[in-house]
């Protein structure tokens, strides 16, 4: 059992108890990493999620938020007092609180704001005022920052003092703020000389970002160059930020994770988690273009055979050219369903042990993609075959059905057999294509043979 389905174990029993010994679960969460424990409250209804939030001491609550999936941090912030949020947010760093800040309704904005540190609030009005996934938005205000003429000791006096600076890096700006240099702790540490000035030790020679870059760009170049920190400059080259590391880590995931998504229809952080009816609709286009295009293949078939439906009403003629139909969307949805289990299982958002409700959510989610591209397919072929419509629409539809559900189920389930048995799960994908493609194939071909 992993840690994470440990933890899901221990919270939901000290929950029930919660009302006799309160102090297993405030041990509980107080020992448990935040990023384990809102992967674990995401476990529960939204009612006990908040209950066990509300037992939390604000810093820690508040950090448990930040790690939740949007959609689920949105529903925890509506269901969380005013006065409970204005804790939460004022123990925040400030690129945390200004990603809280923008998940709050609007009439709360202003009040919270108002309530908090000053500092903190100016802080949160500029970074929220950054376009989304920019530079800027993803930066923190909190870096250690030197100037030019400063000695080496009052370098080691600031960086001392910088409890809640996130790089051991210094930055070296002139006398206009601008960015000129970079100094390591190492460095600062090293230098025996305490009143050397900062310009004779630093490198000068130092990578930033503009604050309007896109987050992507930001990877790019920390990637290239092996950075663990960016600094962002403005248009002036005023140093306004840093990109720390662990922000670069969770874009990174992001980006490859928004690319692997985008191409199993959705944009959702945990695809695995939304309604069924949500996963349908996201993944419906590339499903009906599929049926469209399946369409105008077997006209074009049609066409080449110099076939003429009205004139000579042969069905199993007909009935070849709709099988591409059949098999280009078992491959789809079998792929689809592959890109959402090998991501799950990379970023653990898929556990061994709890895989049932996963599994059923994806089966019914091939079977409605099956329902509605059965009913396009259907209302296409009376469209063309004016003579065996319903017959042919019919047979074709019940193929489609049954071959996208089975897809589903196969790309969910070959991923976790190739884990099984000590092979990479991103290798299955090519196997579940062609099962699906087989399956679909001789599904079709049974159906016709014992219907037309």
């Amino acid at each position: 059992m992993s840690e994470r389905i440990r933890l899901v174990e221990l919270l939901r029993v000290a929950l029930e108890k919660s009302g006799r010994d309160q102090g297993e679960l405030e041990e509980l969460i107080t020992d448990a990493e935040p990023a384990d424990i809102a992967f674990s409250f995401e476990e529960f209804d939204p009612d006990e999620t908040i209950r066990l939030l509300n037992r939390m001491k604000p810093d820690e609550a508040a950090s448990t938020l930040v790690e939740m999936g949007e959609e689920y941090q949105r529903e925890m912030i509506a269901r969380t007092s005013v006065v409970r949020l204005q804790q939460m947010v004022d123990s925040l760093p400030p690129d945390d609180a200004a990603d809280i800040y923008l998940q709050l309704p609007q009439s709360h904005r202003l009040g919270i704001l108002a309530s908090i540190d000053t500092d903190l609030a100016r802080q949160i009005r500029k970074l929220s005022a950054y376009a989304h996934e920019t530079a800027g938005s993803i930066m923190t205000t909190e870096f250690l920052a030197v100037r030019e003429a400063d000695d080496m000791a009052r370098v080691l006096d600031d960086a001392r003092r910088g409890d809640r600076v996130e790089t051991d890096r210094v930055y070296v700006i002139d006398a206009g703020g601008k960015l000129s240099g970079l100094l390591s702790l190492q460095d600062v540490l090293q230098e025996d000389d305490s009143e050397r000035r900062v310009a004779d030790v630093m490198e000068d020679n130092v990578l930033s970002v503009h604050e309007d870059d896109d987050q992507e760009e930001v990877v790019k170049l920390a990637t290239t160059y092996g950075l663990t920190t960016v600094p962002v400059v403005d248009d002036l080259r005023r140093l306004v930020g840093i990109v720390t590391a662990d922000d670069l880590d969770i874009v990174a995931e992001e980006e490859v994770s928004e690319d692997i998504f985008r191409m199993a229809g959705t944009m959702a952080r945990h695809p695995t988690k939304l309604p069924v009816h949500r996963r349908i609709l996201n993944r419906f286009p590339a499903m009906a273009a599929t049926v469209v295009i399946g369409l105008t293949t077997a006209q074009i078939l049609a066409s080449m055979s110099g076939h003429d439906p009205v004139a000579e009403p042969s069905l199993r003629v007909s009935a070849i050219r709709y099988v591409l139909i059949v098999i280009a969307l078992a491959a789809n949805v079998g792929n689809l369903a592959n890109v959402v289990v090998v991501r799950g299982l990379a970023t653990d958002e898929l556990e061994h042990g709890r895989l049932l409700q996963p599994f059923i959510g994806e089966v019914l989610v091939g079977l409605g993609i099956g329902v509605v591209c059965a009913g396009l397919t259907f209302a296409g072929i009376a469209l063309l075959e004016p003579v065996h419509w319903l017959v042919l629409g019919s047979v074709v539809s019940l193929a489609l059905l049954v071959a996208s559900t089975f897809a589903a189920s196969c790309g969910f389930l070959l991923p976790l057999l190739c884990e099984r048995v000590g092979v990479d799960p991103a290798l299955a994908g090519p196997l579940v294509i062609a099962l699906s493609d087989l399956v679909g194939t001789s599904l079709y071909v049974v159906t016709c043979l014992a219907l037309l």
